[in-house]
């Protein structure tokens, strides 16, 4: 097969943090090593960023706009014009901000498209927005009925399952390709002991939380199960690595504990929570191994990043049994209702007693290897039938 042009479309990309920045990171390395350019349209959400940079031989950036929302117009105008003065073969964009510009540029060129769907809320954007909720169904419904793409990537069965049901997508359009972990990043490692010391917390039951703070993360339910739990265990403690602004109410994102409640709960039982403003890499992993439990009760999941993170390193994980979690979960887990941080507390402090009803899961594997040719396969077999 000759050499070709991939035209990616990304809200955000490198430098930019997040699971799926890594997966698609990796994904243009895979590319590269087969096809023979790739060309990013992403947001600059830092504007000390550069507008164009090469990112690798034969692969560069352009950076447009302000953030993710500007980013539809401002992408759009940006790919319009790579495909003016450049051959393009292949388009693949993801969820959310850039499969609009990725739809009108399909209509304007009849590229073929490829979607990276990484989560479809449908009615639950009510849920976790309440009336604001709207404006984000309005805009998933445009992308899901008004565009046609030519493949849709889901990041789960349930992903897919959804698409199928709630959009009528045509089943011959519709792959799941899991998301991939890195094995060698996120493998089983002991807890050496350095941050119990560190934070003083030797001899504590350790209950970590990690992630983004939004309602359908769970964490506000983790944090009303914090007085049951630790009224019941004295050496119960709550590790939350969240970034610091999160504990306060942020912005658009609704919260189910009351700003006052949310107080007084953080403040009554403080010697007993510690905040970290962030972490990854090798400090998060650190967490993970020190923890004798990692609690991720969401109420959502499409992939579930962290968890299937988790299992890879094999330690003791509290999750719900909902949406795409029992797909990607393995090892020794505690399942509890979404939503119920009575369920939580009475399962956390049964855990810690020996008396939990512990799921033993079969190991899964997410190769990234098994991504990439995945992704590579669907580009071949679009060529192959666009050139007929």
């Amino acid at each position: 097969m000759h050499k070709r042009h991939i035209l990616f479309i990304l809200e955000y990309f490198h430098p930019h943090i997040g699971g799926v920045e890594t997966l698609f990171a990796k994904i243009v390395e895979g590319i590269l090593a087969e096809w023979h350019k790739v060309t990013i349209v992403t947001s600059r959400y830092d504007q000390s960023l550069a507008k164009k940079e090469d990112y690798a031989e034969n692969c560069t950036i352009h950076r447009v706009g302000h953030g993710r929302f500007d980013f539809m117009r401002y992408g759009l105008r940006k790919a319009l014009d790579i495909c003016k003065r450049e051959h393009v073969d292949i388009v693949h964009a993801t969820t959310f901000m850039a499969a609009i510009p990725a739809g009108i540029l399909k209509k304007f060129t009849g590229l073929p498209t490829v979607l990276h769907v990484h989560e479809i809320y449908g009615q639950l954007w009510y849920r976790f927005l309440g009336k604001l909720g709207h404006l984000s169904i309005v805009l998933e419904h445009i992308i899901f009925t008004r565009f046609r793409f030519d493949k849709y990537l889901c990041v789960s069965h349930y992903t897919k399952n959804n698409l199928r049901i709630v959009y009528g997508i045509d089943d011959k359009k519709l792959l799941t390709v899991y998301n991939a972990i890195d094995y060698d990043h996120w493998k089983p490692m002991s807890d050496n002991g350095e941050l119990r010391k560190e934070y003083k917390l030797e001899g504590k039951n350790i209950v970590l939380f990690f992630g983004r703070p939004w309602v359908a993360k769970g964490l506000d339910d983790l944090i009303q199960a914090i007085p049951a739990v630790a009224d019941a265990d004295k050496d119960a403690h709550f590790v939350l690595i969240v970034p610091q602004d999160t504990k306060k109410k942020a912005g658009l994102i609704r919260s189910t504990v009351d700003e006052q409640d949310y107080k007084e709960i953080l403040a009554r039982y403080n010697e007993q929570i510690t905040w970290i403003p962030g972490a990854r890499g090798e400090t998060l992993k650190k967490w993970i191994a020190t923890a004798d439990l990692v609690c991720l009760p969401s109420h959502a999941e499409w992939f579930g990043l962290a968890i299937a993170e988790v299992c890879a390193m094999k330690k003791p994980l509290m999750t719900t049994n909902v949406a795409a979690i029992p797909e990607v979960v393995s090892g020794e887990i505690v399942f509890v209702e979404p939503g119920s941080p009575r369920e939580i507390s009475e399962k956390i402090i049964a855990f810690f007693k020996g008396d939990a009803d512990v799921k033993s899961i079969p190991e899964k594997i997410f190769k990234r290897e098994d991504c990439i040719q995945l992704v590579l396969s669907v580009y071949k077999k679009l060529l192959h039938n666009w050139s007929k």
